[in-house]
């Protein structure tokens, strides 16, 4: 279970840190060289050695005090797979007047060449910039002459003057780290909250005043707080499909800023309440006056083509539908509303914000309750309901009543059916922005997704023909409908891209544009037998079943997450002529449990057969301990759905 510890950094006073070796920059270490295999974990393919940051602020003379970040990492390559740790990414933000610097960029491979030790610097050329978004740009760095057994090292600074956003510190990463620790620096002037995530507590930290010189900042005289943090011998996180976000289970170091203390005598707080969060969200120009003014725009928008309606399905149905039918999503998330209104109506696209802002205010025009609700998506991690910071949330959906139950809605994807949510908005808990009692909800989707696919397979002397047809709801439909599109001639080139030998009929597409219904790709593929002595082997459901673990990992810790519950189903239909017959069908199979099943027949008939192949994962969120069981499972499906009919001939 996921561990928190919020505590102030403005009281917390620990036992000293136990003398830490020095890691001196550039030094040339034997024994991490001629290191063949990290003993803790054999199959990690490089290893953090030492990574250490600090964070101190540092008075400009101009506008107050900046934090000066220093990073110091040395990495352990061990294998070809870990060659892409020496390719570092630096995000840093720009906006106007307001923008970070990176600086002091200095960079080391250590090699150990035929007993001959060599060390590469790193140079300019070797540094390049990205934008990622209009605020946001990454500072790339690939270290140079890198290759199995090398040590790499990088330190740089980095100048923000953002003091409300404390950068975090990730202890933990993608492999093992040895050494990972932080070294904060306080002024008396800016109080801030920690939470450490993932552990219940340090390996070691101290906090002591600063036996350097007395500062001075307008007429105030002070030493700084230095406060330290370290973590030894952590495991290395690896990905795996199935989870929310890493940052929920990785061991790391948050930040919030809790107070201001101003040098003549005031304070302002800044650790708020979620009753006083929601009344300032509601207040806000770009959120709930937000709201108002599309709810007063609502007849210019939508005419009297609602009004006239009096069912609250239909008004719902209509109303979202003309959101998704108008305007466009500009992929970018935020609970904010990042356009004006007039400037959105004219323009037609915006942030998430505008666009569900809008369906709430379109849908209070209509009569009926509609609030919005601050969420956090799956790539953004979970929200600590304990803690009340708006940093947790990064996006916004509505919850409409709809004659008496509650429906959560978001208006920004046209594929998607409109009792769904788009997939990384399932994530726990969304807090409604509603004056009164602080509630939350739950965002599990109630609604499963299942995908049919049927097909009809005649075999004659030299190739299967093979009728497929391909039903999708929920959100198998709707991502069907992204990646197909609807031109027949567009699909099947797409089909053929992917390596389905399709037939040269045009596929036919159902209800692309109807996205509450049963998605539909009809298409005939051609194959060519698979003749082994004599015996014809095919694949009764062709290359469509799961063919890989997604649960690779031999352990797991953390939550299984399915999003929602899954149905598949698959029928084959197999014709041979009348002078083949069939040599060998799988066996039946049924498994039925609280978890999950699986139920797959054949069915002899004269010259054909049919088989049918089913499974269904039952819960949305399955716990660590049912890891082995899902496991095993998934190898049971691979194994089952891609079994082979082997086919022969009578008349030799």
């Amino acid at each position: 279970m996921k561990q928190l510890i919020l505590l102030s950094l403005c009281c917390f006073y620990c036992t000293y840190l136990h003398a830490q070796t020095e890691k001196e920059f550039g030094r040339y270490r034997p024994e991490e060289l001629f290191m063949k295999q990290f003993p803790d974990d054999t199959i990690a393919e490089a290893v953090i050695l030492f990574d250490e940051g600090k964070a101190n602020f540092v008075n400009t003379n101009e506008s107050g005090f900046n934090i000066i970040y220093e990073r110091t990492t040395r990495i352990k390559i061990l294998s070809e797979a870990g060659l892409k740790w020496a390719e570092f990414e630096i995000p840093f933000y720009q906006n106007g007047n307001t923008f970070e610097i990176i600086y002091d960029v200095e960079g080391f491979t250590h090699n150990m060449t035929d007993n001959m030790y060599h060390k590469t610097p790193l140079n300019a050329e070797q540094k390049y910039e990205e934008q990622i978004n209009p605020y946001w740009k990454l500072r790339k760095i690939v270290m140079p002459d890198v290759k199995a057994g090398s040590v790499i090292e990088l330190r740089y600074k980095l100048s923000s003057p953002r003091l409300f956003n404390l950068r975090p510190w990730n202890f933990q990463s993608n492999i093992p780290t040895v050494c990972s620790q932080f070294e904060l620096q306080m002024i008396p002037f800016y109080v801030y909250n920690y939470l450490l995530e993932g552990a219940r507590k340090f390996d070691e930290n101290k906090s002591f005043t600063s036996t350097g010189p007395e500062e001075s900042f307008h007429g105030i005289n002070f030493r700084r707080l230095v406060h330290q943090f370290k973590m030894t011998d952590l495991p290395a996180f690896r990905d795996e499909s199935f989870i929310t976000c890493p940052d929920d289970y990785i061991v790391k170091l948050n930040f919030q800023l809790a107070k201001v203390n101003y040098p003549d005598g005031r304070t302002k707080e800044f650790l708020s309440t979620w009753p006083v969060l929601i009344k300032e969200y509601l207040e806000d120009e770009s959120a709930g006056k937000f709201i108002r003014k599309c709810e007063k725009s609502a007849k210019s928008l939508l005419g009297n083509s609602i009004s006239q309606l009096t069912d609250e399905k239909e008004k719902f149905t209509g109303i979202i539908s003309f959101i998704k039918n108008n305007f466009n999503y500009n992929n970018r998330r935020g609970i904010y509303a990042s356009e004006d209104l007039k400037e959105f109506i004219r323009n037609k696209h915006g942030n998430s914000a505008n666009i569900n802002l809008l369906l709430i205010g379109l849908l209070r025009s209509a009569g009926l309750q509609a609030d919005p609700i601050l969420i956090s998506t799956r790539d953004h991690g979970k929200v600590r309901a304990a803690y009340p910071y708006m940093h947790f949330f990064n996006n916004v959906i509505a919850c409409v009543s709809i004659n008496g139950k509650k429906r959560l809605a978001d208006a920004t994807d046209a594929y998607l059916a409109d009792n769904l949510l788009p997939i990384a908005c399932y994530n726990e808990l969304g807090l409604v922005m509603k004056e009164g009692d602080v509630t939350w909800l739950n965002l599990q989707s109630s609604t499963p997704a299942s995908q049919n696919i049927y097909l009809q397979t005649s075999l004659n002397d030299t190739s299967f023909l093979t009728a497929i047809r391909l039903q999708a709801t929920g959100f198998f439909a709707a991502s069907l409908r992204k990646h197909y599109g609807n031109d027949p001639e567009k699909i099947r080139n797409k089909l053929q891209e992917e390596g389905e030998p399709v037939a040269d009929s045009l596929p036919q597409v159902i209800n692309y544009f109807e996205r509450n219904e049963r998605y539909q790709l009809y298409y005939f593929q051609q194959s060519q037998p698979e003749i082994i002595n004599g015996n014809i082997y095919f694949s009764p459901f062709l290359n469509f079943p799961i063919s890989n673990n997604p649960l690779k990992q031999p352990t797991r810790q953390y939550p299984i997450d399915m999003v929602n519950t899954t149905v598949y189903q698959y029928a084959s239909r197999i014709q041979i002529p009348e002078n083949y017959r069939f040599k060998f069908l799988p066996e039946n199979l049924n498994i039925d449990n609280d978890l999950f099943s699986i139920n797959y027949t054949s069915t002899l008939e004269k010259n054909a057969v049919l088989i049918n192949c089913s499974y269904k994962f039952k819960k949305i969120i399955y716990p660590a301990t049912d890891y082995p069981k899902l496991q095993n499972f998934f190898n049971t499906i691979i194994k089952k759905a891609n079994e082979k009919i082997v086919v022969t001939s009578t008349t030799e």
